[in-house]
């Protein structure tokens, strides 16, 4: 067959445009907003505060920058650039991120659907776009802001093959550059193209790759600045997941989940209010995705059959799908590469591609797959799961953080300046204090960038050199919530009870030397302690102070009741101050 020319068009009838040329980016658009409309309450969180915290101060040009790279990962585009651009114009607030990850989903599906009707005509893109759409893949992406990396990558490769298939290889290869500068898994993008070329135009594998060869040389030189492809040169060795990722499966694993993402079944739907119980809007999101299998089917495109190239074989199509599902999944199975059901989207299209071939011309058959799919996709979403890159997950992260930000306003309408904010026995990975560094959440909620969190762990006295301020310390309770814990200050004449109270306070926030002197002066006061005295050594061992942890050691030793342990500690010590 002749290779199809650049920039060769297709004829449609008029009830082809009406039912497949709008409908279906219509009735997606209406799914979009009855399924993920509660995705605009998910406030910042995890990965958005870093990215906040990053871009807030940073200038234009220093977005584009490779170094300082969060988590090792050169994403200009998807995230210092979207975040920069964001935040300028609309401050840190929510809504406008959410608005724009809606708008790229439903452009990534639009051009998913001419890309397919493209290639197999308006039944296949039809019952592709539907089933694509049900997964529940993309509640993780939708709701939690920073799902903008993969939103960006999928709608600039989408944007890719589409124009590839068109004809248009210049605008192609801007496209892929924007996918790449997106998320690294855009790199097998080439490949997929090459391939296309070579099995649906039946073009030459020398002028295929002489028409991604812009592709290939952004890939050449993506490896020389990347640090995951490029061998992390002039990088050092990326910090290890944090335990609360869970356990990266194996390849075994990878290999059978990966397929069954693109069913919902990567793990097997149990909604937690049951099936019933998690119904919701499930008729409705059912009604309209059948609707767009049963109305756009219908449609007859009416092609120009004497163009060359024109309608390719469909088991060249089906083919290519599965090449291109192929090939965007290779990355999944890197050890480098944590797996969760969203990073296989890319390849889902290719599958789905290959599925709506297959599934076009079986109207009713079609529409009984998207119904289920609809279905499970929805529970898999209620599903409880301690995988972070699950919408359970996300979910369960977005009402703590709900919850904590409505107690610290009510709380605290207004915190005074250079305050800092001390949390402990926060839940894991529910993204407070992101990456377990100081955290960007009070200054997004209060609007004022003098305001600190940390955790309590990480407390020390301040800086005398610094601003001054007041600490703040909160505890939080699986069941009682979030209460603010009062830090005792001694009285210019304390009781006993009072320097007890206030050393043990000292000690759980790390200020040892406070807590030192304390224990010292009760044990002063009650010389025959043994405690006390003790505490003091230890106290003054954790400041650093060897010198008073050896005396207070030797002197709790030569107490009644002194235990071997304690009388060796003191031997070790009593040696030390003698080679002094």
């Amino acid at each position: 067959m002749v290779p199809r020319p650049p920039g060769g068009r297709e004829t449609y009838s008029l009830r082809s445009v009406q039912a497949g040329g709008w409908l279906v980016p219509l009735l997606l658009a209406v799914f979009l907003l009855v399924r993920y409309s509660t995705s605009f309450l998910v406030p910042f969180l995890a990965d958005d505060l870093m990215f906040l915290q990053k871009t807030a101060t940073l200038p234009f040009l220093s977005v584009w920058n490779t170094r300082s790279l969060d988590f090792f990962y050169y994403r200009p585009w998807s995230r210092e650039w979207h975040f920069w651009v964001l935040q300028h114009l609309f401050g840190p607030t929510e809504w406008p991120f959410h608005a724009v990850s809606l708008a790229l989903w439903i452009t990534s599906l639009t051009l998913y659907f001419l890309l397919v009707r493209r290639l197999a005509g308006a039944q296949a893109a039809a019952v592709a776009s539907a089933a694509v759409a049900s997964l529940a893949s993309w509640e993780v992406l939708l709701s939690w802001i920073s799902g903008s990396q993969d939103l960006w990558m999928l709608c600039f490769a989408l944007a890719c093959l589409y124009a590839f298939v068109l004809g248009r290889s210049r605008w192609a290869a801007v496209l892929f550059l924007g996918a790449l500068l997106s998320k690294e898994t855009a790199v097998t993008l080439p490949a997929i193209l090459v391939v296309y070329a070579v099995l649906v135009e039946r073009a030459d594998w020398r002028s295929a790759i002489r028409r991604t060869s812009a592709m290939w040389l952004a890939i050449a030189a993506w490896a020389v600045i990347h640090p995951q492809l490029g061998g992390r040169i002039g990088y050092g060795a990326p910090p290890a997941p944090p335990a609360t990722w869970g356990v990266r499966p194996n390849l075994l694993e990878v290999l059978l989940r990966t397929p069954l993402s693109a069913i919902n079944l990567d793990e097997w739907p149990k909604p937690v209010a049951g099936w019933l119980g998690s119904a919701g809007g499930v008729p409705v999101e059912t009604f309209i995705l059948v609707a767009i299998v049963l109305l756009a089917t219908r449609a007859q495109p009416g092609r120009d059959e004497t163009r060359p190239g024109a309608n390719p074989p469909a088991n060249r199509v089906v083919t290519f799908g599965a090449v291109w599902m192929c090939a965007a999944w290779v990355p999944l199975f890197m050890p480098t590469v944590w797996w969760h059901a969203y990073y296989g989207l890319l390849g889902v299209f290719g599958a789905w591609l290959a599925l709506g071939v297959l599934l076009g011309t079986r109207r009713y058959s079609a529409a009984a797959c998207v119904a289920l799919l609809a279905v499970t996709g929805a529970a898999r979403i209620a599903t409880p799961s301690g995988d972070m890159g699950t919408a359970w997950y996300i979910g369960r992260a977005a009402n703590f953080m709900r919850g904590t930000r409505e107690f610290f306003q009510r709380s605290h309408p207004a915190f005074p300046e250079n305050a800092r904010i001390f949390v402990q026995s926060v839940p894991g990975s529910v993204g407070l204090v992101p990456g377990g560094r100081e955290s960007p959440a009070l200054r997004c909620w209060y609007g004022d960038t003098t305001l600190r969190m940390y955790y309590t762990s990480q407390y020390a006295p301040r800086d005398i050199r610094g601003p001054a301020g007041q600490d703040f310390f909160f505890v939080y309770d699986s069941t009682a919530g979030w209460t603010e814990e009062t830090v005792p200050r001694l009285a210019d004449a304390p009781t006993n009870a009072d320097r007890e109270a206030f050393a043990r306070a000292m000690w759980n926030k790390q200020d040892y030397a406070m807590a030192a002197a304390q224990y010292a002066a009760l044990a002063d006061s009650f010389p025959d302690d043994i405690g006390y005295t003790f505490n003091a050594g230890s106290c003054y061992l954790r400041a650093g102070d060897s010198v008073s942890t050896a005396r207070w050691y030797i002197r709790a030793a030569r107490l009644p009741g002194a235990p071997a342990p304690m009388l060796a500690l003191a031997r070790k010590y009593k040696r030390f101050l003698a080679g002094r």
